[in-house]
């Protein structure tokens, strides 16, 4: 059994959910099902906000013992004068500073009850409330074991170029990361293959993992790429890399931003329609969704039914030879696992780069490659929010997995900055790469409008294990609790110095063999 306590502070909005999002942490790291973290989200933020609300202070205890979830909220605050009027849905006390930031909706206490196995509550007025809440553990939770990630296997580490400046762990949106002695390694169940790593290093320590040269494609083969790769050459405009590429023996060039739109199209009428769950989450960005499927169980639900752009990409030409060029490991590890023929062939853009530069002398002639523009997309309604980059994306996900982002409808999510087109593996420098593409867009002909259409998916989502501390909850329960009577000893400040991007994770870290506790330089024995 191991029990967790956090202090909230009445009317502070702004750190409102920090308990819920520590509690999130402890519940990933023993393996708990994304039915239960729904539930155990909802109910914990629901109280947690209550205390926030209505009372000047509180504290939120969550005791976790194989089998079950107990919560527990007390508040010193102005209690409830009439607890059955309380468990209505809709009626509410919140000030309107609270209903102003979207807050006070009157359905805290029935969601709290709603996702509880058992629930109770005591309530004195003019002295505070205190709420009880139990969440069962399924039985299949139980014994799920951790499983490597592909993109890890497709993400290289060239270990010697590290100088050991330690902003790639800080970079990483899962933990994946560390840098101990040992130098810098990947955690494969944690990494979800986005580039950030990649655009962080400026050392060239991480990258997709090299897969051979490049090879002439066959006669009428597709290239689609991502159309930061056609404007991401210095030397050339696009004009020039696609008549480099129909040099190399492409017959036809498609930009990936294509199925893109079409995603998102398919996604914009499926959340008007309101036959979907609410945000809906498209699956524009593959590290997107291995990010939900990891970090944010709880979201599953939300993402749409669709394969990523790439995928559909691959599903558009039956009868023809296709290139891919993946912009991160997650596009990569996705078509990798996803080719069962030769008909596909996912490219790394360091390979197809350099064949490019050997071929911009190549004579211009570009429109017979068949370019086509996107379909052109409605203006975004009042219910659509797009969020590009990690820290960006990371919030908002905390935030819909908690249920506060009111008349939110679809979230539009990409890790890259600027989507897939903003990778770092396509140009050194994005912004300038997206000014050369508008620059030439706009000096040319309208291109026909693309037919890229959204393909469903045969495969549902699923919660990723991640890094399970045991596969017998009960022992992974036993070895959270060394990690918090470790972490304790530790000096707080979440340096990197140990080579772990927090001392929390240090603390991990040493208790399941990863690192030493010597790491850490500020402890008072090391000191």
């Amino acid at each position: 059994m191991i029990t967790m306590s956090y202090r909230i502070s009445g009317g502070d909005f702004d750190t409102a959910g920090l308990a819920t999002r520590g509690l999130k942490e402890h519940l990933a790291r023993v393996g708990v099902g994304a039915a239960v973290m729904r539930r155990a989200m909802i109910a914990s933020y629901e109280a947690e906000m209550n205390v926030v609300i209505h009372a000047r202070t509180g504290t939120l205890w969550a005791r976790l013992e194989s089998g079950k979830l107990d919560l527990e909220v007390a508040d010193e605050g102005p209690g409830i004068p009439d607890v059955d009027l309380a468990l209505r849905e809709g009626w509410s006390t919140a000030s309107e500073k609270a209903r102003e930031m979207g807050f006070g909706a009157g359905m805290g206490l029935p969601n709290i009850r709603r996702n509880s196995d058992l629930f109770d509550i005591e309530t004195r007025v003019g002295r505070g409330t205190r709420i009880r809440s139990t969440i069962l553990l399924a039985e299949s939770e139980k014994d799920t074991a951790p499983a490597d990630s592909a993109c890890s296997r497709i993400l290289a580490v060239s270990a010697e170029h590290c100088r050991r400046c330690l902003r790639c762990i800080f970079s990483c949106p899962t933990g994946a990361l560390r840098v101990h002695a040992t130098g810098p390694s990947v955690i494969s169940a944690l990494c979800i293959g986005c580039a950030a790593c990649i655009g962080e290093c400026t050392s060239g320590v991480y990258g997709i993992a090299e897969q051979g040269a490049f090879q002439p494609p066959a006669p009428g083969a597709v290239l689609v790429v991502p159309r930061g790769f056609l404007s991401g050459f210095p030397a050339g405009g696009p004009e020039r890399v696609l008549a480099a590429l129909g040099s190399l023996g492409f017959a036809e060039i498609r930009v990936l931003e294509e199925w893109a739109a079409a995603v998102r199209a398919e996604a914009r009428a499926a959340a008007v329609a309101g036959n979907v769950p609410i945000p809906l989450i498209p699956p524009v960005c593959p590290a997107v969704a291995a990010l939900v499927e990891s970090r944010f169980p709880s979201l599953i639900p939300n993402l749409g039914p669709w394969l990523s752009p790439i995928e559909a990409a691959g599903e558009e030409f039956p009868m023809r030879s296709v290139f891919l060029l993946a912009a991160c490991p997650a596009q990569y590890a996705t078509i990798h696992g996803a080719s069962l023929t030769e008909r596909l062939t996912v490219l790394n853009p360091a390979r197809l780069s350099s064949a490019v530069r050997g071929a911009l002398s190549a004579p211009a002639g570009a429109d017979r490659l068949g370019l086509r523009a996107p379909r052109g997309e409605p203006e975004r309604s009042p219910g659509e929010l797009a969020v590009t980059g990690v820290r960006q994306v990371m919030r908002v996900l905390a935030s819909a997995e908690t249920g506060s982002l009111p008349g939110v409808t679809m979230l539009d999510l990409s890790l890259c900055d600027n989507g897939c087109s903003g990778s770092p593996l396509l140009s050194a420098d994005p912004p300038l790469s997206a000014l050369r593409w508008q620059q030439w867009t706009s000096g040319r002909t309208t291109a026909p409008i693309s037919d890229a259409a959204a393909v469903c998916r045969g495969k549902p989502w699923s919660q990723r294990p991640g890094v399970r501390l045991d596969p017998d909850m009960g022992a992974a329960i036993l070895a959270l609790g060394r990690i918090d009577e470790l972490a304790r000893t530790l000096p707080g400040r979440d340096c990197g110095a140990c080579g772990a991007p927090s001392c929390a994770l240090f603390a991990e870290d040493v208790v399941v063999g990863r690192a030493d506790s010597a790491g850490c330089p500020f402890t008072e024995e090391n000191r």
